[in-house]
């Protein structure tokens, strides 16, 4: 089941780099079974196996090995998703049961009951080879098991036959082994897939426990520097940013501009409609603010209805004046909210660097003095600062 952030669940993860893991190892592993099927096929050969016979078995086991190599090539083209692995996997699954299990075979093929040594060197080549699978593919013990069942089942149980059939100790001592190994060995390999299981899925909590600590971090600094209500930059965050602005434009020897911004007939709005309402129109104010102005600029709200704003790189002042007027024209149109026009206004003061202040302080307070014159002369309306 996923998350509902639409992410995989820990446990499709976990199991998705398990199946990720398991791809990937077929063209080593299948060089060292191909020497295992020329090793068997010498044995095999040794005990009166028919070259026909040989030819065929071994046939079907470089097809299978074929096979599985383009298989994997296949899968390597592909993304392997939590849709598709499980479908990849077992298709992988089954062709590595089909090699397994004509090894298992390969005891039928001798054609001679005193085979004893033959038996045994087969039980040495195969047991080892299972040996190697299931520490090579630890992160899925579902393959080796299979692996181990389909080679070794039927070849014990040619012992089995044996035993019963010439009744020689030797095919029970085989037994015995092929049993004991079976049990040891593969306690042992699902002891270590444990521990390859259990540390993807630590890796996999961590990296979630990563993830959310980031989606906090940044939580708390979008909330630290932006306004909570428009989406706007706080004071802080617009203070940050004007110091640096300063600093680049004196070592530049270029323009920046401050826009001190303060709504008009705003309170009434809260009054008559209520503060719903109001925030309402305050974030109608803050996209039309930023509708009028560049992405290199910066727009805050630092109180109720009062904003700022940060031009960078202007020629001159006629270039913030330009854009204070179209602030001025945009807040000045109808805001349609619940079905009313709602109309308001806005003053603003300008401070140009360097000619109206070269600080932080200087600048905010012209065109703060600015945003009043404009005020005093009856509202809606733009002021630039005095020359410092």
């Amino acid at each position: 089941m996923a998350t509902t952030d639409n992410r995989p669940s820990i446990d499709e993860r976990v199991y998705l780099n398990r199946v990720r893991l398991f791809f990937g190892l077929a063209k080593g592993n299948m060089a060292g079974i191909f020497v295992g099927t020329v090793l068997i096929g010498l044995v095999l050969h040794s005990g009166g196996t028919s070259a026909s016979v040989l030819g065929v078995w071994v046939g079907l086991i470089a097809a299978s090995l074929l096979a599985v190599v383009l298989y994997e090539r296949r899968v390597q083209r592909i993304a392997i998703t939590v849709a598709n692995c499980k479908t990849l996997l077992w298709t992988r699954i089954g062709l590595g049961a089909c090699i397994a299990l004509l090894w298992g075979l390969a005891g039928f093929l001798l054609p001679s009951a005193d085979t004893e040594f033959q038996h045994t060197y087969i039980f040495i080549i195969l047991s080892t080879l299972v040996t190697v699978g299931a520490l090579g593919y630890s992160a899925m013990p579902a393959y080796y098991l299979i692996i181990n069942a389909v080679s070794l089942v039927p070849l014990s149980a040619k012992f089995a036959w044996q035993l019963l059939v010439l009744g020689h100790d030797y095919y029970l001592y085989l037994l015995v082994a092929a049993v004991a190994w079976q049990v040891v060995v593969m306690k042992k390999a699902l002891q270590v897939s444990r521990t390859v299981i259990n540390e993807i899925s630590v890796n996999e909590r961590l990296t979630d426990e990563i993830t959310e600590h980031e989606r906090t971090k940044a939580l708390l600094q979008h909330m630290a520097q932006q306004d909570p209500l428009t989406g706007l930059a706080n004071r802080a965050l617009f203070s940050d940013r004007l110091n640096q602005t300063l600093a680049l434009a004196q070592r530049n020897g270029t323009r920046c501009a401050q826009l001190y911004i303060d709504l008009d007939r705003f309170k009434p709005v809260n009054d008559q409609f209520g503060h719903a309402t109001g925030e309402v129109l305050l974030k109608d104010v803050a996209s039309r603010m930023l509708a009028c102005v560049r992405e290199s600029d910066t727009v805050a709200r630092i109180g109720g209805d009062e904003f700022v704003v940060l031009l960078r790189n202007i020629d001159n002042a006629e270039d913030a004046l330009h854009v204070a007027e179209k602030i001025r024209a945009a807040l000045a149109s109808p805001f349609p909210i619940d079905g009313r026009d709602i109309r308001i206004g806005c003053c603003v003061g300008i401070a140009v660097y360097p000619e109206h202040g070269r600080s932080e302080s200087e600048l905010s307070a012209r065109a703060d003095a600015a945003m009043y014159a404009a005020k005093h002369a009856g509202g809606n309306t733009v002021r630039l600062a005095e020359p410092a």
